[in-house]
């Protein structure tokens, strides 16, 4: 089953029931990480290298979309209060790959509720 690590701040939003969406980079080229219909895990960091998973996901819709394009709602989706916390975790997570927020990237915009 696919998984995606998230950050603290979406991991309590994803607990507090306030997270419906889920961005990853999206390299030139390539195709979606999950489709449709897909059951996936998220996971947040635990200590000594660990995960700990939050939950269960159903992937409702996936689209390719730029980072500059993300409004508002997006963000809050994402679990984050403002874009200032957004970028800065997108850049610590992705920037050394070459996905950093400055270079107004593609994502992966995944939307999903929770599995009961």
């Amino acid at each position: 089953m696919p998984a995606f690590r998230v950050t603290a701040v979406a991991a309590e939003a994803f607990r507090a029931g306030r997270m419906s969406q889920h961005r990853v980079p999206a390299p030139a080229g390539a195709e979606p990480p999950v489709a449709p219909g897909m059951v996936i895990e998220l996971e947040e960091p635990a200590p000594y290298g660990k995960v700990i998973t939050l939950g269960r996901v159903l992937v409702l819709q996936i689209e390719r979309q730029r980072l500059e394009d993300i409004s508002d709602e997006d963000i809050h989706a994402c679990g984050y209060p403002n874009w200032t916390l957004f970028s800065a975790d997108w850049t610590q997570l992705h920037g050394a790959k070459g996905f950093s927020w400055d270079v107004d990237p593609d994502a992966w915009a995944i939307k999903f509720e929770v599995c009961r």
